[in-house]
């Protein structure tokens, strides 16, 4: 396991697939490499924030972890938002789609729980958006 460098690395840099089996110590197709990869790429993150006192978004992409730009960073960001919000919905509904008859009692009770609370939060997301505020219409402290 070699020991990265982080004072190197800047923004739009790539860490390949090979530096990456370096740095894990593994190869790509043992099973645990991507785990790996995913505490390297958390440890870089908050490395990088601890010593550059900045967040940055790392996406892996091909096997590669990329180290986005503020551009790409913020598509990629507003992209995965947005899909989080979609899979939380079809979550949602196929949760609703759960035959609570072949259910044990207690689950029944939980998996109520869970739609109740998921249903809520989709709610209030929904009401979020309809009613966005705009800048005019907050009032102002200073009068």
């Amino acid at each position: 396991m070699v020991e990265l460098d982080l004072s190197k690395l800047k923004k739009g840099d790539v860490i390949t697939l090979p530096q990456l089996e370096m740095l894990v110590g593994l190869p790509a197709k043992h099973g645990t490499f991507k785990l790996q990869v995913l505490k390297l790429k958390e440890d870089i993150s908050r490395r990088f924030r601890e010593n550059h006192q900045q967040v940055i978004t790392i996406a892996e992409v091909r096997g590669a972890l990329h180290i986005l730009t503020d551009e790409l960073a913020a598509a990629y960001n507003a992209r995965t938002f947005s899909h989080g919000r979609r899979k939380m919905r079809r979550s949602f509904y196929r949760n609703m789609g759960v035959d609570v008859r072949k259910l044990a009692a207690p689950d029944i009770i939980e998996h109520e729980k869970h739609l109740l609370h998921e249903g809520w939060v989709l709610q209030a997301m929904a009401g979020a958006n309809k009613q966005r505020p705009t800048l005019a219409a907050v009032p102002s402290p200073m009068n």
